[in-house]
């Protein structure tokens, strides 16, 4: 063996000893990477917990994700928001992936997450639900305040039969209210908004300790002649009458738009700079949350299959663009320089914090 093949030989040797160090020093096993690779193996089905109200919105952003990517669906579960948020922020490996509510997290859900070390959530936007009092176009207009359409249509209200016990004779005679059932969401959004706030520093409510029992008896709605109730929206728009008002969603408010004008709550229309700037009452904005901890970083493919892609979807003009899927049902969409923050912070998964 000449000198220069036993010097080749020696070079081979310690670059041999040297990867030898080097993953023994990374502690890198390339020999075991198969099994950790399996037990590590990321779940391919997306968990989402909604509740009643925004499971419309829920499905829509689930069966759109799934074509968009050619993933499984998104598996959407029906759960009180609270509850939601209380399985959400169990532990980082337990509970949904994803909450649709149609409230911000609060204080104390977000403390709970960060006691349980439910890791880094991040904070998507996506619009804002709204409820429309309308009346039929060919007829006269009203402009109300909280307190008059918490007698309107409250249980503890006064009940004026009379439109003219109502102070606006001029719209018609006897007061005609056509409701969609409880669980609607504009009904939701009424007794949240408009109902409840209205309430809460009446005579006898602000006294109740009982934070329940005030929900209870400002949301509840009358049940005498004045209110037609458990009605379709599309049914409420087709049966209104002269003299008589309609609780319906945007979406078929802006769909039947001919045909029908809104209430006035205060003087304030529903429109996009009224919703957005919160001068319009009888609006919400829904949140998406997702557990960044269970996402791909860079560092590898994430616990769960498809969920930064979920994410950055949601943020992106395919689902909250005004022509996207949630505006085509209905909800009112944040301008396009919020929209653009919201998806530079969900690109980056920049932690929520309140």
């Amino acid at each position: 063996m000449t000198f220069e093949t036993r010097s080749t030989h020696a070079k081979s040797a310690r670059r041999l000893a040297m990867l030898a160090v080097a993953t023994w020093l990374l502690g890198v096993a390339p020999f075991t990477a198969p099994a950790r690779a399996s037990s590590e193996k990321p779940r391919e089905v997306i968990t989402i917990a909604t509740s009643g109200q925004t499971a419309v919105v829920s499905d829509a952003i689930a069966a759109a994700f799934a074509a968009r990517f050619e993933a499984p669906i998104p598996r959407v579960t029906e759960t009180p928001t609270r509850s939601a948020f209380d399985e959400f922020c169990s532990a980082v490996n337990a509970g949904p992936d994803v909450v649709v509510a149609g409230r911000r997290m609060s204080h104390a859900e977000l403390g709970r997450c960060r006691r349980a070390e439910a890791g880094d959530i991040v904070e998507i936007p996506i619009g804002y639900e709204v409820a429309v009092f309308v009346t039929r176009r060919d007829g006269p207009a009203l402009d109300l305040t909280p307190d008059q359409l918490f007698d309107l249509v409250a249980a503890n209200g006064s009940r004026p039969a009379r439109w003219a016990d109502a102070g606006v004779a001029e719209f018609g005679e006897d007061v005609r209210v056509l409701m969609p059932p409880p669980d609607d969401p504009a009904f939701d959004i009424i007794r949240e908004r408009i109902l409840i706030m209205a309430c809460r520093d009446r005579p006898g409510i602000r006294d109740m300790r009982d934070a329940a029992s005030r929900t209870t008896a400002c949301g509840s709605i009358r049940d005498d002649a004045g209110i037609v109730s458990e009605l379709d929206q599309r049914q409420i728009t087709r049966t209104l009458g002269r003299g008589a008002v309609g609780l319906v969603g945007n979406s078929v408010f802006q769909h039947d738009n001919a045909n029908l004008q809104p209430v006035l709550i205060d003087g304030e229309r529903p429109t996009i700079l009224g919703v957005v700037s919160g001068s319009y009452p009888a609006a919400r904005p829904l949140f998406v949350y997702a557990k960044a901890d269970r996402m791909r970083n860079g560092r590898g493919r994430g616990k769960v299959r498809g969920l930064r892609d979920l994410a950055e979807f949601i943020a992106g003009d395919e689902i909250i663009g005004p022509q996207g899927v949630l505006g085509r049902l209905g909800l009112i969409m944040a301008p396009a320089e919020r929209r653009v923050v919201t998806r530079m912070r969900t690109m980056a998964l920049v932690p929520f914090n309140r």
